[in-house]
């Protein structure tokens, strides 16, 4: 995993090295753009749906009424709501980091908003894409990033959620910048700077979806808890607290303001609540055991999510294959351990609370999935070369490159059974493991 520390892995060489880095470069640049211009290309070219759903429709209603009015469109649809217990099983109407950003765009480009909302989903998952390259290249082993956008490029959960004028492909790109923020602001050395963009994009991230305070308590804790162990400062942890509490606060302020006062926010959040205990569609098909959550993973991915397991599993360097295995440095670790934490904490949350089941909840996570899956093949591959000749090794990087190659096109294949052809509209949990099992399964 490890390079030569006076060079970053991803660096190219120079014109004295031999031809043999200079090859590896170049097919490493071919193999990126070809990822990249393919990430692109599949959620540009998969936009078209059936129908839209009851939640597409509630969100570009929402919309409409914003950018006709403004915030007393907004104001509208939250009183309309709040004396309606008919919408309480819909999403509530003071997410409007989303709704307004819908309302912009229709109102700046005069297109209608189910345009205007799945144009927003495209840009905000190639947003997420992007920065997966960033955080990948600033890290980790150019190789190892290469295979986890190769996973992320066509991960049919990423293109199902892209082609949706849902609010969930914004939450999980600016969710992604708001993690490499802290990331930075953690590892990096323009520390001030990256606190700054992290509270910034926080000011944001918040206003676009309730669970967005989860996401946002563990990057402040991850921060602080860093700031910490670096330089034993408690006046530095308790800036770091207050000023996130403070943009949390500036937030909600807000939102209230734009929504018609404080009660009418806690009243929207109460009853959305509420409904849980008589939303039929939530009790069907978002509820299910403790690892709901792996399991549509793997049904949907299995080589991707057995990859990112293997790169979780020797994110801790097991005493007994330590040897074998490429050494983690302390950054390294340190942005693995992030991304599990980040990981643990968002899934738990989401199986602690009552039918919040559905995989595209999580869209923040599908980076640092991908990621971690890169890393666990890179890992497989240091195994191999430890334990096998050279030409042995050789044969395991073929095959290694073939698998990738493989779980590609399955994925792909399996993204067009389930979400084009299927005509499935959504990613609750169990909604997305029937739909996999019957895409394979002959009829009759």
């Amino acid at each position: 995993m490890l390079s030569d520390p006076e060079r970053p892995p991803h660096s190219l060489p120079t014109l004295r090295e031999s031809g043999r880095p200079m090859l590896a470069n170049v097919v490493w640049v071919a193999l990126f753009v070809l990822i990249c211009a393919t990430a692109v290309g599949l959620r540009l070219n998969n936009q078209k749906v059936a129908w839209r759903t009851p939640d597409e429709k509630i969100y570009m209603n929402y919309a409409k009424q914003v950018a006709l009015t403004g915030n007393k469109g907004a104001q509208a649809a939250i009183q309309s709501y709040n004396q309606d217990n008919a919408q309480w099983v819909y999403p509530p109407p003071i997410r409007l980091g989303y709704n307004c950003l819908v309302a912009l765009t229709m109102n700046l480009s005069g297109t209608s908003a189910e345009r205007a909302a799945v144009s927003i989903s495209v840009a905000f998952s190639l947003l997420a894409f992007f920065f997966t390259i960033l955080l990948g290249l600033r890290f980790f082993d150019r190789w190892a990033v290469l295979i986890g956008l190769a996973l992320m490029s066509v991960n049919p959960l990423d293109l199902a959620v892209a082609r949706r004028a849902w609010q969930d492909s914004v939450w999980g790109g600016v969710g992604m910048v708001l993690f490499f923020c802290c990331i930075e602001s953690s590892v990096g050395r323009r520390t001030k700077f990256w606190r700054a963009s992290f509270w910034v994009v926080a000011g944001y991230f918040l206003l676009i979806k309730e669970s967005s305070v989860v996401v946002y308590g563990f990057c402040t804790l991850w921060m602080v808890g860093t700031a910490w162990v670096q330089e034993r400062s408690p006046q530095k942890c308790l800036r770091i607290t207050i000023m996130s509490g403070g943009v949390a606060l500036a937030s909600f302020v807000a939102l209230a303001l734009f929504s018609g006062g404080v009660p009418a926010v806690i009243e929207s959040v109460r009853h959305s609540l509420e409904s849980r205990a008589w939303n039929e569609y939530s009790h069907r098909y978002q509820r299910g055991p403790w690892h709901a959550f792996m399991t549509g993973f793997w049904v949907i991915t299995p080589i991707s999510t057995l990859l990112a397991m293997v790169g979780m599993a020797t994110a801790s360097e097991p005493r007994k294959l330590s040897p074998y295995l490429s050494g983690f440095d302390a950054r390294q670790r340190q942005v693995v351990w992030a991304m599990m934490g980040l990981t643990v904490v968002l899934v738990a949350a989401l199986t602690l609370a009552t039918d919040l089941k559905n995989l595209r909840f999580v869209t923040i996570l599908f980076g640092p999935f991908c990621l971690l899956g890169g890393v666990g093949m890179m890992q497989l591959l240091a195994l191999a070369k430890s334990s096998f000749p050279d030409f042995r090794y050789r044969l395991a990087v073929g095959a290694a490159a073939l698998t990738i190659g493989l779980t590609c096109l399955m994925d792909y294949q399996r993204f067009e059974r389930v979400f084009v052809r299927g005509d499935l509209d959504d990613l609750a949990i169990v909604r997305v493991i029937s739909s996999v099992f019957a895409s394979v399964t002959p009829p009759g």
